[in-house]
């Protein structure tokens, strides 16, 4: 049977706004990523951070969103964004050995990056030591003057 988004062909407008999605997504992220790291923000804090931030982002959306705010309105539009949250995690488990694999190489990508930086910088600095002996070495023999 095909999927539905099949029956319908491809629509450009739907293309464009997952696009958009995706890149406001990816760039919420790296800015987020970025700033938790600048200022080494423990990520388990920066979970419930991120989920305070989220509540307040929802508020602000449901307050400015409808033509009347009201208390039974708000209680229901925070029910459907903990509804949308259960959903998130339920596909986010169903992907979890995936999700840990892709974890695992990228710590292994980090590990084996920084042992080459290591490595490049321990020659690095044997190149500069062997430099310095030289140096020293034609330093004192070109400082004797002959006589004149």
């Amino acid at each position: 049977m095909p999927d539905q988004d099949d029956l319908f062909g491809d629509d450009p407008m739907e293309d464009a706004a997952l696009e958009a999605y995706e890149r406001d997504r990816d760039g919420l992220q790296d800015q987020i990523t970025e700033y938790l790291e600048d200022f080494e923000v423990n990520p388990g804090v920066a979970v419930i951070m991120l989920l305070e931030i989220m509540i307040s982002l929802r508020l602000e959306a449901y307050g400015f969103g409808v033509e009347n705010p009201s208390v039974a309105g708000l209680k229901l539009d925070l029910d459907r964004l903990g509804h949308e949250v259960a959903e998130a995690l339920r596909e986010t488990k169903k992907k979890a050995e995936l999700l840990l694999e892709e974890i695992k190489q990228a710590r292994a990508d980090a590990e084996a990056e920084e042992e080459a930086e290591e490595r490049e910088g321990s020659e690095d600095e044997d190149e500069e030591d062997e430099q310095a002996e030289d140096e020293d070495e034609d330093g004192g023999e070109g400082s004797e003057k002959s006589p004149g």
